[in-house]
Formats: structure tokens, sequence, C-alpha cells
């Protein structure tokens, strides 16, 4: 690429599509090039780089391994809202809520897992649809765990800390019965109440995973579409492993479960599926 303030050979652009599938699972075709080129730019000015032979050998270094997260960081798209895809919501409060009150109300632990939950609204969300539909003491029986590959993301998805205008399309009375005014002007906060039901936690998704299960829900959306399939088959196969049987996937508008995986689901609505045959599902852990 010629004309650009940094230098920008086919090599590097090779070796940053090495590192970003090694790293992230992030398949980089040559159509991305361009983007890979304007989200990386700013961390070039910022080490004071001439150019991204430099910065390649930089991120390949030990010295350069916390930027080597900055790099994943400035690759990953962070797009969500409150209640996106809302029929995955619709769907928890009139059918997987039952199955949820049921354990809870035999003092049975409940877990849920956003995976890649970004900036925190998905889990938030879930959060919010539980706590419309049960008493506190059914809630205390709900844990919400919320990963991210982006620690940066995750520091402030755990402040719960929201724009006015990230809450346009709650309910006047969602708003105001979860959420507080800060001392931010135009922000306000997701309440104690909800915040206390989310542990946000590091977690890359195409590495070994801390995590055992079993999940009575999963919401993993709109992340599948950046792998390839060889890792598409893996995540679907992992995520079978920690869902309980007859748990939930929820997954993104463009993607499907694909591979000798796809059997032990059944599908419950556009995107939705419902684990029916467990093999892997562990105690909880």
């Amino acid at each position: 690429m010629s004309g650009l303030e940094f230098n920008f050979t086919e090599a590097d652009f090779r070796t940053l599509s090495r590192l970003a599938l090694e790293d992230a699972g992030i398949e980089l075709n040559e159509g991305k090039r361009t983007l890979v080129y304007s989200r990386l730019a700013k961390r070039l000015r910022s080490l004071g780089l001439r150019d991204f032979s430099e910065y390649c050998s930089l991120i390949q270094e030990h010295e350069g391994a916390q930027e080597r997260r900055h790099f994943v960081s400035q690759l990953t798209t962070n797009v969500t809202k409150f209640y996106r895809e809302s029929h995955h919501f619709d769907h928890l409060s009139a059918h997987a809520i039952g199955q949820i009150r049921e354990k809870t109300r035999r003092g049975q632990p409940v877990r849920i897992w956003s995976a890649a939950c970004s900036s925190g609204e998905e889990p938030y969300s879930i959060a919010i649809e539980l706590a419309k539909h049960m008493t506190p003491q059914e809630l205390s029986h709900i844990k919400i765990l919320a990963t991210d590959i982006d620690n940066k993301i995750l520091a402030s998805a755990s402040k719960g800390i929201y724009p006015a205008t990230a809450l346009a399309n709650l309910a006047p009375e969602l708003r105001q019965r979860f959420f507080t005014e800060t001392d931010q002007s135009g922000a306000l906060q997701v309440s104690t109440e909800i915040r206390q039901l989310v542990t946000f936690r590091h977690l890359n998704l195409i590495k070994t995973w801390p995590v055992k299960g079993p999940f009575d829900a999963v919401f993993c959306r709109n992340v599948a579409i950046y792998f390839p399939d060889n890792i598409q088959h893996d995540l679907w196969e992992n995520f079978s492993r920690v869902i309980a049987k007859d748990g939930f996937l929820y997954i993104g508008h463009s993607e499907r479960i694909t591979g000798a995986t796809a059997r032990r689901f059944t599908s419950k609505g556009a995107t939705i599926y419902q684990l029916t045959d467990a093999v892997g599902a562990r105690s909880n852990a």
C-alpha cells in the first residue's frame, strides 16, 4: 500500500494475519487489509514506530507481549447494544425461564455464560430479563459469567456505566428500575442488583477454557463468523461439552452450528438451539 503514512507491505499483512489467527482465531482476508491498517496506524503513532515492519517485529518479541494484547484488542469488533437480537431474550423469558426457575426453587445454582460479552450490554440484558420475572430469592441462585478477549473492554463493562443514548431502545420502566444516575453528565449505571449477578473474566475462546460448566444457557453471538470453519467446529464442540442437557445456545443472526456437533442440538427458533444430546457436560465447577 503506497501513499500512506506508514509503509505496509504484503509481507506485513501476512504476518499480522497469521498472528491474528493464532491469537484470536480471527481470519483476515485481503479485503480486510485497509481495515487492519486503519486500526493499527494509531498504535504505530503512539509507539513512535516508522513502519509496519517494525510493529510486526515488536509484537513477536518478548518485550512486545503487552502490545500484542493491544494488537488483538484493536482488531476485535465491539459492536453491541442492550437487547440486541431481542428474540433471544423473548425466548429466554418465555421458554428457558421455566427450567431456570424450577432449578432455583430447588435451591440449585443456575449458570449462564455470555461468551464474547464485549462492553457488557449482553450479560446485563440477560440479568435484567431474569430480574423482571424472578424473586430476589430466586435470583440469589443465578450466576452469569461474562467473558471477553479484550481486557480493556472488560474493565469498562464491569463498571456498568453507559451514556443515556445507549439505553434508548430500553423501555422507560426498565431504565427507571435497573439504572441509576451517576455524577457523569448524561450517563447511567446498571443497578447494584443487576451488577452483582454478573462476573467478568478474561477468556480467549480459541484457547483452553478455564471453565467447565454445566451452563444452563450460553450466549455466543456474532463471534464465530470471524473464525475459519475448523475453529467454528471446535467452538460448537466445546460448547456442547459445557452446556447442561436441555440447556440453550444462542448464536448470531449470520451463524449456524456446523460439523458433527450439530446433531446434538435441536433448533428452537432462529439462531436458538437446545442441547438434547449432551455427552460432556460436567457437574458445577
